[in-house]
């Protein structure tokens, strides 16, 4: 979804730009099969696209939940950790990042800072933080 509430849509395998960018690497690197299945996941097409434009050396990594109508954001690189300062309303998010309760936000805030964030390879200006 965009910041403007359209959706767009995200294909993941191999008909989009990025699955046989990702299928390469493996190859040529000589990576298991079962790693190039990672090629399918959306995620790892975001981060290929992101080193192919703009980002290629930085240490950083935003983790991104969508829960129950919420959005939730956490950033880490050397020197910030940090996770949205969000609704007092929006209830914690358990998962890989374990988000607590008041780190939501609402879904075409998180989608437009994940935009930011893809563009810029920085820490999104355009949702509050707080650290951790």
């Amino acid at each position: 979804m965009r910041s403007d509430g359209a959706a767009v849509p995200m294909a993941s395998g191999k008909g989009d730009e990025f699955y046989g960018k990702v299928e390469n690497f493996v190859r040529l690197n000589g990576l298991s099969r079962r790693v190039s299945r990672l090629a399918t996941h959306v995620e790892i097409k975001v981060a290929v696209a992101m080193r192919e434009q703009t980002c290629a050396t930085k240490p950083w990594v935003l983790d991104v939940a969508i829960r129950d109508g919420w959005g939730y954001l956490q950033y880490a690189d050397d020197a910030t950790f940090v996770v949205t300062d969000g609704d007092p309303a929006s209830p914690a998010a358990p998962g890989d990042a374990d988000f607590s309760a008041g780190t939501g936000l609402p879904i075409a805030q998180v989608v437009a800072a994940v935009q930011q964030f893809v563009r810029t390879g920085k820490l999104p200006e355009t949702v509050p933080w707080r650290e951790v």
